[in-house]
C-alpha cells in the first residue's frame, strides 16, 4: 500500500534513527574471539619487566620472516626439540646463523628484537642469551633434555 507523502506520521520518522551505528554494525558482524592465553613457558623466557603479549611475540616472528624473506622455517618449527644444532649470533650486528641437520639459515634481524628471536628459537631465557653474547659474537646451543 503506497504511503501518503503528506502523512504527518512520516515526518517524525527519520530513517537515520533506525540505522545501526558503525559500532553496532561492527559488533553485530564481528565474531567474538577471545585471545588465546600465552603459553606460560614462553612468558617465563622473558624478564618480568617486559610486557609479553601476543604482539610482542608476533613482532619477533615478523622480524625473522622478513629477515629471511620467508624462505626459512618459522620460529615455531625451528624451536621443535632436536631441530636446531646451534646458532651463531652477534647482538651488536643482529646477525644469526641457525644450523640444523639439513640446512643453515642466515639473517640479519633488527638488533632490538634479536634476543627475543633467539629466546623463542632456543626456548632459553632471554637474560641467558644476552649474558652469553654480551662479550661479542658467540655460539648458542639448545638446552639438553631436562636441563633447566
Amino acid at each position: 500500500m503506497p504511503q501518503d507523502p503528506d502523512d504527518p506520521e512520516l515526518e517524525t520518522l527519520d530513517p537515520a534513527e533506525d540505522a545501526p551505528t558503525p559500532d553496532e554494525e561492527a559488533a553485530a558482524g564481528a565474531r567474538v574471539r577471545k585471545p588465546r592465553p600465552l603459553d606460560p613457558d614462553i612468558v617465563a623466557l622473558f624478564p618480568p619487566e617486559l610486557a609479553v603479549d601476543h604482539e610482542f611475540i608476533a613482532s619477533a616472528w615478523r622480524a625473522w620472516r622478513e629477515a629471511t624473506q620467508r624462505e626459512a622455517p618459522s620460529i615455531e618449527r625451528l624451536a621443535e626439540r632436536g631441530t636446531i644444532q646451534r646458532i651463531d649470533a652477534d647482538l651488536s650486528s643482529g646477525y644469526l646463523a641457525v644450523v640444523t641437520a639439513d640446512d643453515t639459515w642466515w639473517a640479519f634481524v633488527p638488533q632490538p628484537v634479536l634476543p627475543t628471536v633467539l629466546a623463542l628459537m632456543l626456548r632459553t631465557p632471554q637474560r641467558e642469551i644476552t649474558d652469553a653474547l654480551a662479550a661479542g659474537p658467540g655460539t648458542l646451543k639448545p638446552r639438553a633434555d631436562g636441563e633447566a
